[in-house]
């Protein structure tokens, strides 16, 4: 009887530290290799920021730094499917071999109907920022590469030193002549209803550019998306009204 109770003991003893060895593997970290490249224009071989590097069947992306190159951590070696897009250029979809310690160069076609497209809108956006009676601070993609992915808003609410509205705990209001003011937000020329909190659905690699009239009363945001149609279509802009 005592020889097959310490049996079983031993049985017991030995299933809970496999148990424990596996719940800590589980717990350990898995440290992948990191993948690192630049991002070029094909034609003229400079360096890209702001293009977006995607991995879609991982669900990761980053975008390119001031002098185009990226980074993303936590990847297995091997291959990845790899699309990378900026505007004015054709996108680049291919299956890459990424290696520890390997520095990838990925080049962008330009596309020279869109570009030209893109410069007379941009053009169209600062006469536009010029042609009002206030003051107009525009926040361009070189800043908003240094955006975590996903703080746009907070970028935003910090930049322009927005306080709570009243009781609220959102701080979405602007401390004016000892007044609370909501800012205006338009998103892609539409008027965003739910203010500020609604570009907080939007991550910073999808914003192309951000405008603030009268130091934030109104918020005019642009996305990438948006700006390659418009630049694509030639359409014009909304004329803006000023309170």
């Amino acid at each position: 009887m005592v020889k097959q109770l310490s049996v079983r003991f031993g049985i017991i003893v030995l299933a809970l530290l496999v148990v424990s060895s596996s719940a800590s593997a589980q717990r350990r970290p898995v440290r992948g290799m990191t993948a690192t490249g630049v991002v070029t224009d094909l034609e003229a071989g400079t360096p890209l920021k702001g293009a977006l590097v995607e991995f879609p069947r991982l669900r990761r992306q980053t975008l390119t730094d001031s002098v185009g190159q990226f980074q993303l951590g936590g990847l297995r070696a091997g291959k990845h499917q790899v699309v990378v897009t900026h505007i004015g250029y054709r996108p680049n979809s291919q299956t890459l071999d990424f290696r520890d310690g390997e520095f990838l160069t990925i080049p962008l076609e330009p596309d020279p109907i869109a570009m030209k497209g893109l410069k007379v809108q941009v053009d169209r956006l600062k006469l536009r920022r010029t042609s009002v009676a206030v003051a107009v601070e525009a926040f361009d993609r070189d800043v908003l590469v240094k955006i975590p992915a996903w703080n746009t808003a907070e970028f935003l609410r910090s930049r322009l030193l927005l306080v709570s509205c009243g009781n609220s705990p959102v701080r979405n209001c602007l401390f004016r002549r000892g007044a609370l003011i909501q800012p205006i937000v338009y998103i892609d020329e539409r008027r965003a209803l739910g203010g500020l909190q609604e570009l907080e659905l939007y991550p910073s690699h999808d914003i192309y550019m951000i405008e603030a009239y009268e130091h934030g009363r109104m918020v005019r945001v642009y996305t990438t998306f948006f700006i390659q149609n418009l630049a694509r279509s030639n359409s014009t802009l909304q004329h803006i009204i000023i309170w």
